[in-house]
């Protein structure tokens, strides 16, 4: 990549996707990486995110950059919704990203990431506050709402595996 294809991709709109698996007693955990590399986001969990690519729309990015960095199977997930478009700030640069969650059918059912993921792992939302990437934190308290918003209407079940 020459120093002007960097500059045109550095502030590059991005998409990403949150998996969310309900146990049966009822927790919601959610899947996210640890970057190998630590410039990529430092020492924190953070959501797999990627920029677009020319052909893709937003959720299809997120679906594609889940299955690099998580080792997500498109066949495993289901019921995507968006929950947001934000404008991200950091030191370097700003951006446009679009943040989707999806059900996990199998809270396991997943591939080897690429090699740019130190981890995966499952964790609760008052996990991922202790140890999420600070710019994430806001999207999984919103999910976290959203969702037990749901349980306690019964919109929505605890479950383990499905088919």
């Amino acid at each position: 990549m020459n120093s002007n294809e960097h500059i045109e991709r550095k502030n590059s709109p991005r998409a990403g996707l949150i998996p969310y698996f309900i146990t049966k007693d009822g927790t919601i955990e959610y899947m996210f990486m640890m970057p190998s590399n630590p410039k990529f986001g430092g020492p924190f969990l953070q959501i797999s995110k990627g920029m677009i690519d020319d052909d893709e729309d937003t959720l299809t990015t997120a679906i594609r950059e889940a299955e690099e960095e998580l080792g997500f199977k498109e066949s495993n997930g289901f019921d995507y919704e968006h929950l947001v478009k934000d404008v991200v700030t950091t030191r370097a640069e700003v951006y446009f990203m679009d943040v989707y969650f999806c059900k996990v059918k199998k809270q396991f059912d997943f591939i080897r990431p690429h090699y740019e993921t130190k981890y995966t792992t499952w964790v609760t939302n008052e996990q991922f506050q202790r140890e999420g990437r600070r710019g994430h934190l806001k999207y999984v308290d919103e999910i976290e709402d959203i969702l037990q918003e749901r349980i306690r209407n019964g919109e929505l079940e605890c479950w383990v595996d499905k088919e």
